[in-house]
């Protein structure tokens, strides 16, 4: 679909840290290094209720199988419809039969 000015800034702005979503996503999923994750603590006097103090906490997280599978299928949809146009733009064949060739010419080459 279209992207409007939102995303598109989104996007730029994330492009300028260096990481975008989709490559985000394949960290988890190659998880190769362990990810930082921050959260806040907060004290709370039972007496009164009130706020006594805030501390940021921050941890090593390797992320579980479970969570590497759900990344996996999330950043699929970024990757594959490049792969596939890919494919059928360099085969000399069109249709049904380009789709089949491409995808049994992949089989081939994916270790077993």
């Amino acid at each position: 679909g279209q992207t409007n000015a939102v995303s598109a800034a989104a996007r730029a702005a994330a492009a300028a840290e260096g990481v975008l979503p989709h490559e985000w996503l394949l960290m988890v999923v190659r998880s190769t290094r362990p990810f930082t994750q921050r959260y806040l603590v907060t004290e709370v006097n039972e007496d009164t209720g009130v706020e006594v103090s805030r501390t940021w906490v921050e941890r090593e997280y390797w992320p579980s199988w479970e969570e590497r599978l759900e990344a996996a299928k999330a950043v699929v949809n970024f990757y594959a419809p490049k792969l596939a146009v890919h494919m059928l733009a360099n085969s000399p064949a069109q249709g049904a039969d380009a789709i089949n060739a491409a995808l049994k010419d992949l089989a081939n080459r994916l270790p077993v």
